[in-house]
Order: C-alpha cells, then sequence, then structure tokens
C-alpha cells in the first residue's frame, strides 16, 4: 500500500469510528471520507482496528435500538406501516450482525452423550495379540 495512503487511512481511522459508532451507514461514511471501497480491508487487515471497528458496530446497534423505539412510539399512517415493518426488520437485522452477543440469534447445542470406547480398544488389543501370535509362529516356521 502506497505511503499517502496508509498516512490518510490512518488520519480518519477515528472520524470512521465516530461516524460508524453513531450508526452512519458504512457506505456513506466512506464516500463522506472519501476513502474508498478498501478501506474497510485496511481496517480488517489489523486486528486492532478490526476491533475497535467491531466495537463501534455495537455501540451503533444501541443507536438502532432507539430508532426502532422511535418507529414504534409514533405510529406511522396506515399506508407507511408496511415500509415502517421493513424498516424495523432491517434495523435488526444489522443491530443481530454488529452485536451478535446481544441482539443475534444465538444457538447453544448442548451434547449430553457420552461414548464407551473400552469395548473398541479391547477389541483392538485382541486383534494386535492375534497378529502378534501369528506373526511369531510365521518366524518360528522359518
Amino acid at each position: 500500500m502506497h505511503i499517502r495512503t496508509q498516512t490518510r487511512y490512518q488520519n480518519v481511522f477515528n472520524d470512521f469510528l465516530e461516524a460508524v459508532a453513531a450508526a452512519e451507514p458504512p457506505h456513506k461514511v466512506l464516500k463522506d471520507l472519501k476513502v474508498g471501497t478498501n478501506y474497510l480491508a485496511w481496517v480488517s487487515a489489523d486486528e486492532t482496528r478490526k476491533g475497535l471497528f467491531y466495537e463501534a458496530q455495537q455501540v451503533a446497534t444501541e443507536h438502532l435500538a432507539s430508532q426502532i423505539l422511535e418507529l414504534t412510539q409514533n405510529p406511522p399512517a396506515p399506508e407507511d406501516q408496511y415500509f415502517i415493518a421493513n424498516k424495523i426488520k432491517a434495523l435488526q437485522y444489522l443491530m443481530g450482525c454488529w452485536s451478535r452477543q446481544r441482539y443475534g440469534d444465538i444457538k447453544q447445542v448442548e451434547i449430553t452423550n457420552t461414548v464407551d470406547i473400552s469395548g473398541a480398544m479391547t477389541a483392538a488389543q485382541e486383534r494386535l495379540a492375534s497378529m502378534r501370535t501369528l506373526a511369531l509362529e510365521d518366524s518360528s516356521d522359518d
């Protein structure tokens, strides 16, 4: 990466995080900061930057939740209800993606099965013993 680009990316990183935390759409933030689409690849290339980006997204989910509350507390006109319902679903989807622990669908699988391999080990030991016996018999025949 070109040094000038690297420096530009670093200079706008805090502004980027603030905008993301304010629930601004990433494509709009990239356009406003004039950094281009490769910026997200630059952010993801470093674990610290990526972690800060994910934290900013988690903060943004609180803004999205307040938008949902606002939409539900001020009922729309009947002709807008379909649009509002879709907007709420989209906001909920983003919240689940950006803050999976808090708002996402988490499936926990609990396995309570126990496996007893002692029988298989005993059978393997017996096969090994019989193979040794055969090997000894073959070598004694020579």
